[in-house]
């Protein structure tokens, strides 16, 4: 099955990406850039997320529900849900076309039906329970604006109950990863409206931290105390000039980002894979609970 799977995208070769400094970090990955184009390959900004999420797993995956969009190869999501990082459940999306390379990368990791034995995992964002188990799934999500919020996946909505007969799913989702993705300026504007379709979706209405909503109503207590929406991570390479765009964008739609001093984290260039990685910055995506709606 992984040969023919393989043979459909166009895979010929495999790779183990590893992280220096990190034995517990070690991903293999076909490639198949003839066949996919650009999303067919490892890019460098990926290389350098996953020892950010390595460093920051505690915060942003351990335990919790994590989508990666734009996923190309995989890469990021499988490290977090292979028990490297130590997420719940893995939620990888791309092109149609594209999640049958990231379907292939699965299976090649040894993942059978979606299911990660806590026993095969290792390092220290582990899950705690060996009872416990990491949930990934490979699921097609095109980017749209504007995004109508009933094209969320079934997986991603309901968990790996897979359908709405399972009910919503009790895990928020925590955390949004992409790597070089603001590339193409056609793709600016629904990158920043799907991103904020998805903080919205998981964001109960006027989600404050505060006693009142914006028109002085007083908020319930269940409103009061639900998670706080999705945390944005995305590596960046500067690859267009028309970039400026896309940051407007995201301004415009409500997001702050904030740029992550990687030296002063510790990621020096030996672990972010040297003079290829330099040039690549990791922000912090957020969006403030009052204008969600």
């Amino acid at each position: 099955e992984i040969e023919a799977l393989g043979a459909r995208v166009g895979a010929h070769s495999c790779r183990l990406c590893k992280v220096e400094g990190l034995d517990d970090v070690e991903v293999v990955v076909a490639e198949s850039p003839g066949h996919l184009g650009i999303g067919g390959k490892v890019w460098d900004a990926a290389l350098v997320l996953v020892p950010y999420l390595r460093l920051k797993s505690q915060e942003l995956v351990a335990s919790k529900r994590v989508l990666e969009l734009g996923a190309g190869t995989g890469l990021v999501g499988l490290a977090c849900a292979l028990g490297h990082l130590g997420a719940r459940d893995v939620v990888i999306t791309d092109l149609e076309d594209v999640t049958q390379l990231i379907e292939l990368n699965i299976q090649l990791n040894g993942v059978v039906d979606g299911k990660v034995a806590a026993s095969s995992l290792k390092g220290p964002g582990a899950l705690a329970s060996q009872a416990e188990v990491s949930h990934v799934a490979a699921v097609p999500l095109e980017w749209a604006d504007p995004f109508p919020e009933q094209k969320l996946p079934n997986r991603l909505v309901h968990g790996p109950s897979g359908g709405p007969s399972g009910g919503a799913s009790s895990d928020p989702l925590a955390t949004v990863v992409l790597s070089d993705v603001v590339y193409d300026p056609e793709l600016y504007l629904p990158l920043v409206a799907t991103l904020s379709a998805l903080v919205r979706s998981y964001t109960p209405a006027q989600n404050n931290r505060d006693d009142h909503d914006d028109a002085g109503n007083a908020l319930d207590s269940a409103t009061l105390e639900a998670p706080p929406p999705p945390e944005v991570v995305l590596a960046h390479r500067h690859r267009n000039p028309e970039e400026f765009r896309f940051w407007a964008a995201l301004k415009a739609a409500g997001f702050d980002a904030r740029k992550e001093d990687l030296c002063s984290l510790g990621l020096s260039n030996a672990v972010l894979g040297g003079g290829a990685a330099k040039d690549v910055n990791v922000f912090r995506l957020t969006r403030p609970r009052k204008g969600l709606g």
